[in-house]
C-alpha cells in the first residue's frame, strides 16, 4: 500500500487511479501528513466484498481489507 497526498490525488487522479487498477493495491491518502482515506479500484473492492460475503461476513471491515491485501499478517 502506498501513501499519496490529497494534493497529488487532485493533480494526478488519472495516474493514481491507473496505478490502483494496474497493481490492485490501495492508496492511503494523507491530509496534512496524517492518513485520512484509503482508495482502491472498484474491481479490487468488488473482489474483496465477494470474498467477505462468501466467508459469511456482513460487512467489509478494515481489518479484513488489510488482511486480504496483505497489509497485516494473519493470526
Amino acid at each position: 500500500m502506498q501513501i499519496c497526498s490529497a494534493a497529488r490525488l487532485e493533480k494526478e487522479y488519472s495516474t493514481v487511479a491507473a496505478q490502483c487498477a494496474r497493481t490492485g493495491e490501495a492508496q492511503v491518502l494523507a491530509e496534512n501528513g496524517r492518513a485520512d482515506l484509503v482508495v482502491m479500484d472498484a474491481k479490487t473492492y468488488q473482489h474483496l466484498a465477494e470474498m467477505a460475503a462468501r466467508s459469511g461476513s456482513k460487512n467489509l471491515t478494515s481489518d479484513r481489507v488489510a488482511l486480504e491485501m496483505g497489509v497485516v499478517a494473519a493470526g
